[in-house]
């Protein structure tokens, strides 16, 4: 749905599905963390996104992204990169989580794999967000399987 100065419409794309050997990622969702669990799907991350890429208020903030394509106990390996677009604490705090991940060229790297849980595998992952500087940052996502890769990026505002 298109809403533009009191005017609504539709637009539709097609949307193709993936070959046998084609690996994809989603976007990457922002959500508030209830608590109690991280969201096991997509529809329970959906029930807790934000309303924009504006975090404000929030001792944590909630990443999710799905990666298709993967068949069953494959590992997937992650690479999530967070980049001060402006100076912000964000930075600081995640890396003091994971001492020994000071990639020069990043302002802070996080390197981990998984073994899929399927062809649709679903992460969540929560971030502290207690002492974060406020200003504008980039969330890059990489997922590698075998030789393939795949990329995802999310700019987001911390106020």
């Amino acid at each position: 749905e298109v809403v533009e100065e009191g005017e609504v419409g539709w637009h539709r794309e097609m949307v193709h599905p993936l070959g046998d050997e084609d690996l994809g990622v989603s976007d990457i969702l922002l959500y508030r963390p209830t608590g109690l669990s991280e969201p096991p799907s997509l529809m329970a991350a959906t029930a807790l996104m934000l309303p924009s890429t504006t975090v404000s208020g929030s001792p944590e903030l909630g990443l999710y992204w799905e990666v298709y394509g993967v068949p069953e106990n494959e590992m997937v390996g992650y690479d999530l990169e967070i980049r001060a677009l402006s100076n912000g604490g964000l930075v600081q705090r995640v890396r003091r989580l994971f001492p020994g991940q000071n990639d020069a060229a990043a302002e802070a790297r996080i390197r981990w794999s998984e073994a899929s849980k399927g062809e649709v595998h679903s992460t969540p992952l929560i971030i502290e967000m207690e002492s974060v500087v406020p200003g504008d940052y980039t969330v890059t996502l990489t997922a590698r399987v075998a030789e393939r890769e795949v990329v995802t990026v999310r700019e987001l505002q911390v106020r």
